[in-house]
Formats: structure tokens, C-alpha cells, sequence
């Protein structure tokens, strides 16, 4: 999550959809009263070769309660997040309760889409590897259908209660076009997109080989399954099903 106050932005961070690259080239433009949550050490690297500015603001401060806005993450918050007001994929409802009404309301949100297909390869093959598992352990199809959530990680990112709070998605398949349309939209943010370019953050996990068609071709039920979970945003966004 990144949060600039000069050209009033709130970027929060879906999984998967090359937001690291995009938060790091944010992080350029932002200025010492802007939040910046902390990424992975490798990522931190990047960002600090390039002379950005790193993780701040992003703590309670000694006068701040710290409360827990969701009963759903408060198990993940204590584990992982320890006294953090604002962290890596922070969900909408929570980044609103801390951030306040005032914040919220008169900024522009953004955030990253990708076709749920596409996502949902990536989200397989970063998993098995996070588990230091191999495809041949794990069923594609069988995995797609029994990991519902898994599939869904980024819905409490865009959504609140059900209604999508968004107000400017960029989509991954034409990420560069739509980082240069932002920049033209506000004008604190000039040199964005070459800077976005210039960063390629996370290593390469997805094999070459695992496109949708092949992975979604030996997996009919899980390409039906999926269609059907994300119905709403494919129609919207006019996904390409395989």
C-alpha cells in the first residue's frame, strides 16, 4: 500500500498482478508525509538502489490505539503484522477505517486487475513454490477447485461489503498504457511510467510453458469453476475465457 498526498492517491495492493513494480516506482514521487508499507528485503533492495524512499508512516504512533478494524484479519494481524496501522495488502475496509473518512472519501483509489485465469496460474505456481512443492504433487484442476479463497485473495482489496471501491483499475494485460494514462491524470506524478518500466521486481516462478490455454486445457471443471466465481469482474472488464 502506498498512499501520496500531494496528487491525492490511495494505491492498495493486490497479489500477483506486478504491484511490487508499480509501488516501488510510486515511491519515487513521494514525499516524507506519504505511507509507504514494507515490502520483501529483496524488493526493499530494489527500491533502495534506486534512491527512493522506503517503508514510513505506516506504524502506530505512540498516541494511536491499535485496534483491529476486522475480526476476520485480526488473527493474520497479530502473526504478521505485529503493530503495523498499514501493511502489504492491506484489505480496502481496513486502509479505510485507518486512513478515515475525510482520507478516503477525497482521494482516488487505484489498484491493478488481471484476468482471473491468468491470476489464478500465478497464484498456483507462487504457492507450490512457496511450499517447495512441484506441479506434478499438486493437481492443477483439483487445487483450482478445493482453494476457493486462494482464487479470491484480492477481492477484500478492491471490494467493501460486497461493492467494488475502486475508482481507477488499471489492467495488467495493458499495464504500461494504463501507468501512462495515470500520469497524464495527474500531473505530480510525471515520469512515472519510465520509471515503471525500468523495475522488474519478483523473480520468474511461472514456468514458460504453463499458459492458460495448456493449464485450463487438461482442466475443463476448474476453467467452468472460475468463470462462474468471477463472473462479475470478466463481464466487466471483458476477460478473455480460455
Amino acid at each position: 500500500m502506498i498512499v501520496l498526498h500531494e496528487p491525492k492517491i490511495i494505491v492498495l495492493k493486490a497479489r500477483k498482478v506486478a504491484s511490487t513494480s508499480f509501488e516501488i516506482a510510486l515511491s519515487k514521487f513521494a514525499t516524507e508525509n506519504s505511507i509507504i508499507t514494507p515490502i520483501t528485503e529483496n524488493d526493499e533492495n530494489i527500491r533502495k538502489e534506486l534512491g527512493f524512499r522506503g517503508p514510513q508512516n505506516y506504524k502506530y504512533t505512540d498516541g494511536e490505539s491499535l485496534v483491529i478494524d476486522n475480526p476476520k484479519d485480526s488473527k493474520k494481524f497479530h502473526d504478521e503484522r505485529d503493530s503495523f496501522k498499514f501493511y502489504n495488502h492491506i484489505s480496502a475496509e481496513n486502509a479505510k477505517c485507518r486512513l478515515g473518512n475525510v482520507i478516503w472519501n477525497s482521494y482516488t483509489k487505484i489498484s491493478i486487475i488481471r484476468n482471473p485465469f491468468e491470476y489464478t496460474v500465478s497464484i498456483y505456481f507462487f504457492l507450490l513454490s512457496m511450499q517447495g512443492k512441484q506441479p506434478q504433487d499438486v493437481n492443477f484442476e483439483q487445487w483450482c477447485l478445493a482453494n476457493q479463497d486462494k482464487l479470491s485473495l484480492n477481492d477484500d482489496i478492491y471490494n467493501i461489503a460486497g461493492k467494488n471501491v475502486i475508482d481507477i483499475m488499471l489492467n495488467y494485460e495493458r499495464l504500461r498504457e494504463d501507468v501512462c494514462l495515470l500520469e497524464s491524470r495527474f500531473g505530480p506524478l510525471k515520469g512515472l511510467a519510465d520509471t515503471f518500466r525500468g523495475i522488474t521486481a519478483k523473480a520468474k516462478i511461472r514456468p514458460e510453458y504453463a499458459t492458460v490455454k495448456y493449464m485450463f486445457g487438461q482442466a475443463p471443471k476448474a476453467r467452468d469453476f472460475i468463470a462462474d466465481l468471477h463472473s462479475e469482474s470478466i463481464n466487466k472488464y471483458k476477460f478473455k475465457i480460455p
